[in-house]
């Protein structure tokens, strides 16, 4: 999911990510997403029982340095029904709004220092950086077997949906 990637592109719109805004969403699987966009509904569940957040990466349009910050995030439903029993694992994104009692959070990358994070993120390369702080960083547990380009992640592998593009991915065995 990428709003845009011309600066000139004609009705531009502000783009969200995955929003599921009315729930009670369960048993969902969102894994091995890539979010640019410049909404702060990077991936949002309002409502979420036993849902799966699992290697994704989520960041800001590059074209709009002024845009909102993306961000993950699992809420309350809109009646107040609380969301529980959800896995935030292995995702990599500027916000990250799961408060503890909704989710098993872990092996998660909060930060929006894009240079270091990214091979070059002006233009639009999501990788992390081969030595990077989300290369080898996250857990095989409940992990994708690949990433979203389909190459199988090592272990362990990097935090979001792509791996590193300049080593070489080793199978899982």
């Amino acid at each position: 999911f990428i709003s845009y990637t011309d600066p000139a592109q004609p009705f531009k719109a502000a783009m969200q990510g995955i929003g599921c805004f009315d729930g009670m969403f369960e048993d969902w699987v969102i894994e091995n997403n890539l979010v640019v966009t410049d909404m702060w509904h990077g991936i949002a569940f309002y409502g979420a029982t036993n849902c799966r957040v699992v290697n994704n990466t989520v960041a800001k349009n590059p074209i709009n340095a002024a845009a909102r910050t993306p961000w993950i995030q699992i809420s309350p439903h809109k009646h107040g029904q609380p969301s529980t029993g959800n896995l935030v694992r292995n995702n990599l994104t500027p916000t990250l709004n799961v408060p503890a009692a909704t989710a098993t959070l872990d092996h998660n990358l909060v930060s929006a220092d894009a240079a270091a994070l990214f091979v070059d993120f002006a233009k639009f390369d999501f990788h992390p950086r081969p030595q990077g702080p989300a290369s080898d960083a996250g857990t095989d547990e409940a992990a994708p077997r690949a990433d979203l380009e389909g190459h199988a992640r090592p272990s362990p592998g990097a935090i979001g949906a792509l791996e590193p593009a300049a080593k070489p991915a080793a199978p899982k065995s």
